[in-house]
């Protein structure tokens, strides 16, 4: 990737996968030791009790909130970045807030800067949960700026990777969500228009203001 340097998180159909290689890899024995280790001699894994603990940094990160209202409020510089990050470091772990922004579900994966196909394109957050009915999965674009025909764009391709790339996943599942400081007009427009053409019934629409105070609103798109 750029720099040389980069990752993008395996979606799970991609780690079942992996693990399903791994597994006929190894006679078809299903590997799922608590430790693992390299049989060099046979080229396969096997259980192993050798293990060593982490021995690192176990405190919890560094808030960011009081930086990103200083760059919200007090600054004309691009605070995106920071949201994200802030969203990334708090989702799964601020249970307020977490349930705020993803009710009545339990989330089962999160994933930061998803590559979703050619010319380096990337969703900013992806997250799956389910409940007792289904399994959705959240495609979240985020935003400094208000929310425009450009930002529907963008989501609309996503949902044509997601589409494309993502085994048996049906468009009701797919919860198409932006969060800004505010929506242009056209926004809604474009994003009702794609969705029609999808089949997708809602999208979500989340506010932020320059006190990190989120407000939700699930936008009919049929």
């Amino acid at each position: 990737m750029t720099g040389g340097r980069g990752c993008t998180p395996l979606l799970p159909h991609e780690a079942h996968l992996i693990t399903r290689m791994l597994d006929l890899r190894n006679g078809g024995q299903s590997m799922r030791p608590r430790h693992a280790a390299l049989d060099a001699e046979g080229l396969q894994l096997v259980e192993s009790d050798v293990h060593h603990e982490y021995t690192g940094d176990t405190d919890p990160p560094h808030p960011i909130d009081g930086h990103l209202r200083y760059l919200m409020n007090e600054t004309s510089r691009k605070w995106e970045l920071h949201l994200q990050a802030y969203l990334m470091q708090e989702i799964g772990r601020n249970a307020s807030l977490t349930q705020q922004l993803f009710p009545d579900v339990t989330l089962s994966w999160i994933g930061n800067e998803i590559y979703a196909g050619a010319g380096r394109q990337q969703m900013d957050i992806l997250i799956y949960s389910e409940n007792d009915l289904n399994q959705f999965i959240h495609l979240i674009e985020l935003k400094a700026d208000a929310a425009d025909q450009e930002t529907a764009d963008q989501v609309n391709r996503y949902i044509k990777w997601l589409r494309a790339h993502i085994p048996g996943i049906s468009v009701h599942q797919i919860v198409p969500t932006v969060i800004a400081p505010a929506v242009a007009d056209g926004y809604h427009r474009t994003m009702k228009t794609y969705l029609a053409g999808h089949g997708i019934t809602q999208y979500r629409v989340i506010t932020v203001d320059g006190d990190l105070n989120f407000s939700q609103e699930i936008c009919p798109a049929l």
